[in-house]
């Protein structure tokens, strides 16, 4: 596996006005590899943790992402703790489908 110095760069944080006195800010802190059994293990889940250990191959280098979604009544940080993969449901679901300008704004922030 790369060491952790050979981690791409982490961004520069994204920022998207969503309304008066409420911007979203898209903060990668950093980066992870797993191992792939963990990410991708399919199999009964009682095999899952030995799965894991035995594994010898790592992921590529995954972003680690939060929010910040400062607001008029305070500041709020969403923790992820997920992957660009699972992002992409969380975008589907949760994202205003009733603003279309606002959720392509936000999607398009998030992939910068």
């Amino acid at each position: 596996m790369s060491s952790a110095t050979d981690a791409p760069d982490t961004p520069e944080p994204a920022t998207v006005a969503l309304g008066e006195g409420v911007r979203l800010h898209s903060i990668q802190t950093g980066w992870v590899a797993v191992k792939r059994a963990h990410r991708a293990f399919r199999g009964p889940a009682v095999l899952r943790l030995p799965a894991v250990i035995a594994d010898s191959r790592w992921t590529e280098w995954l972003p680690v992402i939060c929010f910040a979604i400062e607001h008029p009544e305070g500041l709020i940080i969403v923790d992820t703790a997920t992957l660009r993969a699972q992002l992409r449901d969380f975008e589907t679901v949760l994202l205003p489908a009733h603003d279309p300008d606002t959720r392509e704004r936000l999607l398009q922030a998030g992939r910068r």
